[in-house]
């Protein structure tokens, strides 16, 4: 992921990948423990996409709400998708006296078809 934002001809040391990594744990941790008090304060057991907008917003990430927002709407998305398939193939396999090797093949079928949807 780093290196596809660089020019083709800088390459990254391991020191600063490793660096990368620390950050981006650092950063979720901090998210996590900030939501994770929301959710508390609003004597919730499970934190919500809400509480981790909330706080983004708490702790000066304001501008990360918007990108996080439509990351979060096609998550949903892909999950009402998935359900809605899985839904389908339960249904047609039912109807048509699918064999489970049918089944497997179908499957195959739409992973396929989902792998060329999201492309390279």
């Amino acid at each position: 992921l780093l290196e596809e934002s660089l020019p083709t001809d800088m390459r990254l040391s391991n020191e600063v990948r490793d660096l990368y990594v620390e950050c981006c744990t650092e950063f979720i941790n901090l998210v996590s423990s900030e939501a994770n008090e929301i959710s508390m304060k609003e004597s919730k057991k499970t934190i919500g996409p809400e509480h981790v907008l909330k706080a983004l917003e708490t702790l000066g990430f304001d501008e990360y709400h918007g990108e996080v927002s439509i990351c979060l709407d096609q998550q949903r998305e892909e999950t009402k998708e998935s359900k809605q398939v899985q839904k389908s193939l339960k249904r047609a396999r039912a109807e048509e006296g699918m064999t489970d090797e049918e089944a497997i093949t179908a499957q195959a079928a739409l992973f396929a078809a989902a792998r060329a949807q999201m492309g390279p």
